[in-house]
């Protein structure tokens, strides 16, 4: 009998986090217009789908 092939799974938080700077550095080489726009609006989307999203948006001064 075969034994599975086992690996780690990526957290969501990590994907989601890398697919908005991906989006972000896409963006930032297009100039303005409707692609751009949303491609930031994905890359926000992509943010705010994030488990940590509440803390990643509070001001450095209140975390602790």
């Amino acid at each position: 009998m075969t034994d599975r092939r086992r690996f780690d799974q990526t957290q969501p938080h990590v994907i989601l986090s890398e697919e908005a700077a991906h989006l972000r550095e896409q963006a930032a080489l297009l100039p303005a217009g409707a692609v751009r726009d949303e491609l930031l609006r994905r890359a926000r989307m992509a943010e705010a789908r994030s488990p940590q999203a509440p803390e990643l948006r509070q001001p450095q001064k209140l975390r602790q």
